[in-house]
This record gives C-alpha cells, sequence and structure tokens, in this order.
C-alpha cells in the first residue's frame, strides 16, 4: 500500500508520528471537540471609516516601502548574499509592518486602540489548549489540499515553482544553522504576530463591520493568499486564512490565529529540517 503511494517506504518514526497525528485529528472531528464560545450575532467590526481603514493600510505600505528602501542601503554596504537578503527582507518587513500599527494604536487610540479581542472571548487558560485542537484537527485537511494540488499539477503537465523562502529554508536547514534559525524566527515569530494583528484584527474586523462575516472572510483570504505570490500555494493559504478566521471568530481572541498561524509555520519549518526522512510521492 505505501510502495502505491510513495516511492520508497516512510522512516518508521515518522510514519508513527503521521499516524498518531491524524488519529488524534480524526477524533477531534468525530467528537466535535474541541468546544469554544459559538460565533458572536453581535458586531464587533471595526466601526471606522473608509478614509481611516485606507490610512491605516497606507501607513503599513509606507512602512514596509521605508524597511525596503533602508534595506536596499544596508546590502549596499554589507554585500549580503541571496538568503541573507532573505533572513533581512522578511524580518525587516514584517516588523515594519508590526511598529507601524503598533504606533497607530499609540498616536491614534481612538481610532485604531481598541482591543482587537471579544469582551466575551474564551479565557486565556484554556486558550493555547483549544487552539492547539483546531490545529491538529484541522491541519490534515490542508495535507489534503497540498496532496489533490500537486495530482493536479501533475496531470496538467505543470510544475509550479514553491515559494522562493521555502527553497532558501531547504537550502540552508544542514549547511548554515544560524542562517536557517533566523528564517524561523520570522516565520515562527514576527509573520504570526505582524500578519494576524494586520489581517484579522483590523481588515477582517472592518470588512466585517462593513459587509458581514462572510463577505470578509472570503475577501480577506483573497487578499492574503495573493500576496504571497505563489500560484502553488495560493488555495492552501486562502483555506488556511479562512481556518485563522474562524478560530479568531470562534474563539474571540486574536492570540487564538496568532498561536495557530505560528504552529502552522513551525510544523513547515520542521518539515523542512525533516525533509532527507520524508518520502517522495509516487505519481
Amino acid at each position: 500500500m505505501l510502495a502505491a503511494l510513495f516511492n520508497e517506504p516512510p522512516n518508521f518514526y515518522v510514519f508513527i508520528g503521521f499516524s498518531l497525528f491524524c488519529g488524534t485529528s480524526i477524533f477531534l472531528w468525530i467528537s466535535r471537540l474541541p468546544k469554544a464560545s459559538a460565533f458572536s450575532k453581535r458586531s464587533w467590526g471595526l466601526e471606522i471609516p473608509w478614509e481611516d481603514f485606507g490610512l491605516l493600510l497606507f501607513t503599513c505600505i509606507l512602512a514596509a516601502f521605508l524597511a525596503l528602501t533602508c534595506l536596499g542601503q544596508i546590502y549596499k554596504i554589507l554585500n549580503p548574499d541571496e538568503l541573507e537578503q532573505s533572513i533581512l527582507g522578511t524580518n525587516g518587513l514584517q516588523g515594519a509592518i508590526l511598529v507601524s500599527i503598533l504606533l497607530l494604536r499609540w498616536k491614534v487610540p481612538g481610532l485604531y486602540g481598541e482591543s482587537l479581542n471579544r469582551p466575551y472571548k474564551v479565557r486565556t487558560a484554556s486558550l493555547l489548549l483549544v487552539t492547539t485542537a483546531h490545529f491538529i484537527k484541522f491541519l490534515p485537511l490542508l495535507w489534503l489540499v497540498f496532496l489533490l494540488l500537486a495530482v493536479f499539477f501533475q496531470m496538467i503537465g505543470h510544475e509550479p515553482a514553491p515559494q522562493r523562502l521555502v527553497e532558501l529554508m531547504h537550502q540552508a536547514a544542514h549547511h548554515r544553522p544560524i542562517h536557517f534559525a533566523g528564517l524561523a524566527f520570522g516565520a515562527i515569530m514576527l509573520a504570526p504576530l505582524a500578519e494576524e494583528t494586520l489581517f484579522r484584527g483590523y481588515i477582517h474586523r472592518f470588512l466585517r463591520a462593513k459587509t458581514g462575516l462572510a463577505a470578509a472572510a472570503l475577501a480577506n483570504s483573497l487578499l492574503f493568499a495573493a500576496i504571497h505570490v505563489n500560484i502553488a500555494s495560493f488555495v492552501p493559504l486562502f483555506i488556511l486564512s479562512l481556518l485563522l478566521t474562524y478560530v479568531y471568530e470562534k474563539t474571540g481572541s486574536l492570540l487564538a490565529p496568532i498561536i495557530f498561524h505560528a504552529l502552522f509555520n513551525a510544523f513547515t519549518v520542521g518539515a523542512i529540517l525533516i525533509h532527507d526522512h520524508l518520502p517522495e510521492f509516487n505519481f
């Protein structure tokens, strides 16, 4: 059976871990766990005018542009290679966006400084457990999407290029551990903080107030997938964004999608580290 799916049997320990993970996921689906607060029927959208929302986006874009400009000057001085540029670039952009949002919350609290959590959110003490359970429950769904897309691209004879950042992490995994750690820090820490604060805390809540929950989740997820600029990961990232929005709405806490996003990226980083022990698909 394994030979029909893979070119070679998977590593024993990887296979056992994968089986336990999927078994736990199936149990969570069947048991309908975890139990958390229901979706909010009352509006908790971001009630600000379009021009103030535009100012928020403009500030984030301007911060990213200034970060790129500064990084360009640093590159001229230090002359880093592509991997080092990727570390500086990804961490610099994520950090600039996060700092710009924090500055707006500090300087204009009347518009941007309100809590990004619902008053009746899931208790912090159980939030990590609830979010981790949601992650275990939904991750195999994302694996299935990746697998179906791989089969589809194989059928049409097209092999889309993976994200360049993932390729660089593969290169650094076994030969440049410090550089790998820099990329992993950005993926597991900075990216979830910056992206979830912007996309869930502000963009989703603003669109939710203007259009409703379903339209806001779809539009926000399309934008989230599009900014990663990779055709192979567009559909999985779109679904990931919907899941992040679901967890945000379900728990009422911005910390939940941040944890979920960090776990997803950490799992990806871990998969890159054990890539040599993973079997190749036999199609």
